[in-house]
């Protein structure tokens, strides 16, 4: 779910009005389309390197820089291959789909308004459960659920895509950290980086050799 949908579904267009919802709706370029939302990607690069040192400094002025560059490089070539083969030719959900989503999801929301009290009934009672979640995995250091699974175990690209890896992410480190401890544990942390680190390198790899011979039909991830 995007902050658009838990918005209106939240208080109906009862409450915010006709020009409220354009606004939201326009303001998911910025935020709605997760692959797109570099928040996550800072927060985690971030958390790579936790200390206050002379690295953690560098490492923030390349965050920035890759964020500058990506978003320069990223504009660049999107309207490129728009102006040059046309965007109904190119992938059908971020030239078409995702455009039109927004005032389509909006205009329904508007003409088919839901009751408000069954709404307010089911976010207080996630509001209350993810509560219990959050005072579980802090007072009970057995407990062995996380509290974000709750969240996000309804989104597209969790049931999609990212179940099986996340379920294997935690299964080697229960495994790790119950017969190995700790050091064990901080000694393969470089490991599991690396894994994730080369999926994304192969996939570069691949958009450059894909570029420079002219293959297409090559399906590269994006999540």
């Amino acid at each position: 779910m995007v902050p658009q949908s838990f918005i209106t579904r939240g208080f109906g267009p009862e409450v915010l009005g006709l020009k409220n919802m354009t606004g939201l709706g326009f303001s998911t370029v910025w935020i709605g389309e997760t692959a797109a939302n570099m928040m996550n990607a800072v927060a985690h690069s971030l958390k790579l390197v936790s200390t206050e040192t002379a690295v953690d400094r560098r490492m923030r002025w390349a965050i920035l820089l890759a964020i500058v560059t990506g978003l320069a490089g990223s504009i660049w070539f999107t309207m490129s291959l728009a102006y040059r083969y046309g965007g109904i030719n190119l992938h059908s959900w971020y030239f078409v789909g995702l455009p039109r989503w927004p005032f389509t999801y909006m205009a329904s929301v508007y003409n088919a308004p839901e009751p408000f009290l069954p709404r307010a009934g089911f976010t207080l009672a996630g509001g209350a459960f993810m509560s219990t979640l959050l005072f579980l995995r802090h007072r009970f250091i057995w407990w062995p659920l996380h509290p974000i699974g709750f969240p996000i175990a309804n989104t597209y690209t969790i049931v999609s895509y990212g179940w099986f890896s996340i379920f294997l992410a935690w299964l080697f480190k229960t495994i790790i950290l119950k017969y190995g401890g700790i050091s064990i544990y901080r000694a393969l942390l470089p490991f599991f980086l690396g894994l994730v680190l080369g999926e994304f390198t192969t996939a570069c790899m691949w958009v450059f050799i894909d570029g420079y011979y002219g293959v297409e039909g090559n399906m590269i991830f994006n999540f």
